[in-house]
């Protein structure tokens, strides 16, 4: 089998101890990657002593890098991708896993469709609880990602590094939405995406109170929605005005606020 050339790219924030499980998923992998860079918007000795008594041992070479770059996990993304060295990219939260035959199934899609743009399904963890979670189906259309994300997300995103640079990497201003936006505008440019029908990454679920963090995604869901409102019918624009006024009620209604 012809070898696919795969950089992995782990934004992190603070989170040393799932970040540490994160990496461990991707050198434990049956088809290794030819990198792994790591990328840090909170430069501190603690993570970086860690990556390095990680990389002593590692049989994949570690990149890692620190940034004071305004933004999280789309600006560490975009400043990882730079200077990647596969053909291909794939990226894994801090606080997601890979199972064992993740990127050698992707490798074997990639020679058997040529895919570009690759999504897998995935499980969640939540409350201790191992369940399945969302499945994308292909062929979406751009006005199926705006109330919802069907399950593409970055832990089960494998790219062409072109490609991503591209379109501009993700989209930061958006955030949390940028997983979205990124298929949307890939889907607008003509590109398709296969998805491989297997649950081979596992998302932690967090279990968050209404605070600063839903504030920000709040902002970041608005900010997605007038980026994209030209495609969405006007019964589309009517649910995700309920949807936003819904959850604003909620955070200001929280004893957290």
């Amino acid at each position: 089998m012809k070898k696919k050339n795969i950089s992995c790219i782990i934004a992190t924030h603070n989170r040393d101890k799932l970040l540490k499980e994160a990496i461990y998923s991707v050198i434990k992998q049956t088809y290794s990657p030819v990198e792994i860079i790591i990328s840090n918007n909170i430069p501190n000795k603690k993570t970086r002593a860690i990556i390095e008594k990680i990389s002593k041992k590692s049989s994949v070479p570690i990149n890692y890098i620190e940034h004071r770059m305004k933004g999280r996990g789309a600006a560490s993304v975009n400043l990882a991708a730079s200077s990647a060295k596969g053909d291909y990219i794939a990226f894994l939260d801090d606080d997601d896993l890979w199972e064992k035959n993740y990127l050698k199934k992707i490798s074997l899609l990639i020679l058997k469709k040529k895919s570009k743009i690759i999504y897998t399904w995935k499980d969640k963890i939540q409350n201790g609880k191992k369940t399945s979670y969302k499945q994308l189906k292909e062929n979406l259309k751009m006005k199926d990602f705006i109330l919802t994300n069907p399950g593409c997300g970055v832990s089960n995103l494998v790219v062409n590094r072109k490609i991503f640079v591209s379109l501009g990497g993700f989209d930061d201003y958006i955030n949390p939405s940028y997983d979205k936006d990124f298929l949307i505008r890939a889907i607008y440019y003509g590109y398709k995406y296969h998805v491989l029908k297997d649950n081979l990454v596992i998302q932690l679920k967090h279990t968050h109170q209404l605070s600063d963090i839903n504030k920000d995604i709040l902002l970041g869901m608005k900010k997605f929605f007038k980026k994209h409102e030209w495609i969405a019918s006007p019964m589309i624009r009517i649910k995700f005005w309920i949807k936003y006024w819904k959850m604003y009620v909620k955070i200001l209604t929280s004893k957290k606020y």
